[in-house]
């Protein structure tokens, strides 16, 4: 990871063409379903122990003592499932002010997201509630579920021309550095993929191990 402050905020904006993700970049869904899962299974997990993907299956097996592919169809449900859990999200922290400096500047970003087909609809309500400054064509989502997430998401990058992409998974950074020329901001802790990524990578990590955000990366690779 980089430590350095790299940018001028006008610089960065000017130079590169940016992309978001949405889950955990722009949206801090993790809390809600969190909450959700707290409340069906009288857990008290918080959610900053949510660090990789599946966290919800792991806990379902551990707290419930049921099968794998059960806890996996728990998981699938509060995920996937319930697009109500996910229209609870709030933005995440600094998720505001950078794309409303985008838009102000009228600078086009797209959100290019790994969801199902089937959140379309509430995820274009949910940005015309909590950020109306972003557009529907601004957000890219799959129109079948036929194609992987990440390939997804790695495809719409590339057709894109987006060559700086904010990112909360590993695994999903892994393949749009495989199969792209994307810099990956990656929002994250876990240092998994500093050796690989090289200068294609720049990893934001929380010093208070809470879940890393855009406020903290725009401290990091903004001078001033």
């Amino acid at each position: 990871m980089l430590k350095e402050r790299l940018f001028s905020r006008e610089v960065f904006f000017e130079k590169y063409k940016i992309g978001f993700d949405h889950d955990g970049v722009i949206a801090e869904t993790r809390t809600p379903v969190v909450e959700e899962y707290n409340k069906i299974f009288g857990t008290e997990h918080a959610v900053n122990e949510m660090r990789e993907y599946r966290t919800l299956a792991r806990w379902a097996e551990e707290d419930l003592g049921i099968s794998k592919e059960v806890a996996l169809k728990i998981d699938n449900h509060l995920w996937f499932e319930r697009p109500d859990i996910l229209l609870r999200a709030k933005p995440m922290p600094g998720a505001v002010e950078i794309t409303k400096q985008l838009a102000d500047r009228e600078i086009f970003f797209p959100i290019i997201t790994s969801r199902l087909s089937s959140y379309r609809q509430s995820t274009f309500e949910w940005y015309e509630e909590k950020m109306p400054w972003i557009n529907r064509n601004q957000i890219i989502i799959r129109e079948n579920d036929e194609i992987e997430g990440e390939v997804f998401k790695a495809r719409m990058i590339e057709k894109r021309g987006v060559n700086v992409f904010f990112e909360d998974a590993p695994h999903h950074a892994k393949i749009i550095i495989r199969d792209t020329n994307a810099m990956v901001i990656l929002l994250n802790n876990d240092p998994v993929l500093d050796d690989l990524a090289g200068d294609r990578m720049i990893r934001i990590a929380s010093n208070d191990n809470q879940l890393p955000n855009l406020r903290e990366a725009q401290a990091t690779l903004f001078r001033g």
